[in-house]
């Protein structure tokens, strides 16, 4: 992370708190301005339609929640893309016990702007940067912009309702989400973890999957929570369908 570079560069140097180094956040901070926009531009290009709608996702989405499949009767999809592709799926509107979160934003809602920063503030250096009195060190942390919706507070009250099981599709489980996927994984109603791992010619990710998982947990053992490789499954490959028509 450039910005805990540019921390420690200021504690190895007698210059520390100089104007010299300072002065390096404030253009880190504009370039990351910079690919954020670029960003917002690119997947503006994305044409979204129900023709790409695959009936495999669809059925999926709106299986049970139970790891043992059972359902417990609701639903939470916290979606960490931004653009409206989960809008395909279950109709949103007409079930009261299915919640959908846009919990990095969506693409042109000016009241659920995107998120787009760095979410370890778990890192040993994340309270020092902090201690800095400096602002602009801040800028792109991710739990800043959370606070500036009610999503959170959803997931939240979502979290503390009762047991319930995680299933994963899709998310890398990097660090870059750290804070929020501990929060979920941590929680004392996670009961299980489900992940659907990416195949490959070569193999799959399933391995890679849970270790990344491991890095968010702290009083839980992976073993104990944690799906096995039997019960996961692997995500369905995204195959445009097209519909025949008979003349």
């Amino acid at each position: 992370m450039a910005l805990v570079e540019i921390y420690r560069d200021m504690g190895n140097s007698n210059e520390i708190r100089s104007d010299f180094h300072f002065s390096k956040v404030k253009p880190l901070n504009d370039c990351f301005e910079s690919i954020k926009k670029k960003l917002e531009e690119y997947l503006n290009t994305i044409q979204i339609s129900q023709e790409k709608k695959n009936r495999q996702i669809e059925k999926r989405l709106l299986e049970y929640t139970g790891v043992d499949g059972v359902s417990s009767g609701k639903k939470m999809f916290l979606y960490f893309n931004y653009t409206n592709t989960i809008d395909l799926y279950p109709n949103w509107g007409f079930d009261d016990k299915i919640q959908l979160i846009f919990i990095h934003g969506k693409l042109g809602d000016k009241s659920n702007p995107i998120i787009f920063g760095y979410g370890d503030e778990m890192d040993s250096f994340f309270n020092q940067i902090k201690q800095l009195n400096q602002n602009d060190f801040l800028v792109n942390m991710k739990s800043y912009d959370y606070i500036k919706t009610s999503n959170l507070q959803k997931l939240n009250e979502f979290l503390n309702e009762g047991k319930f099981t995680t299933k994963i599709m899709g998310h890398s489980c990097g660090i870059s989400d750290r804070v929020l996927l501990n929060r979920i994984f941590e929680h004392q109603n996670c009961d299980r973890i489900k992940v659907f791992y990416h195949e490959t010619e070569n193999g799959d990710d399933y391995s890679d999957k849970i270790k990344e998982i491991s890095r968010h947990l702290g009083q839980k053992n992976i073993l104990d929570l944690v799906c096995p490789k039997g019960i996961s499954e692997p995500m369905i490959p995204y195959i445009k369908q097209t519909v025949k028509v008979k003349l």
